[in-house]
């Protein structure tokens, strides 16, 4: 994996990354305290963190964060919000069928969901 992938991971891992939650915000605002999770920037990060674990498994904890934190959200029959954790928020189609496609990555790589 190239150098500069890396050093792009590691920005969106440490400033987007919600320990608490273990969402991503959708952007870094260091002097604002508020931070929205879209269902659709989320599931890019974890399509990513899917794709990069089969290659660099010191991704595999974050991927695993990921999930579980999506599978908190998820509605059965009904899908993912669009921003993740507002209950006013709509269901979003497209971050449902990515969140569908990233477990069943997921489970052909072997990597433990």
């Amino acid at each position: 994996m190239s150098g500069q992938i890396l050093k792009d991971a590691e920005v969106i891992l440490r400033h987007l990354r919600e320990k608490k939650t273990g969402l991503y915000a959708h952007a870094f605002y260091p002097k604002q305290n508020w931070r929205y999770h879209w269902a659709r920037g989320n599931l890019w990060v974890a399509l990513f963190l899917v794709e990069a674990s089969a290659i660099e498994k010191e991704f595999l904890p974050y991927l695993k964060e990921e999930i579980s934190a999506l599978k908190k959200y998820y509605f059965r029959g009904k899908g993912l919000r669009t921003l993740i954790d507002d209950p006013s928020s709509p269901f979003e189609s497209s971050a449902t069928a990515l969140f569908g496609y990233v477990l069943l990555r997921a489970k052909d790589l072997e990597l433990g969901e």
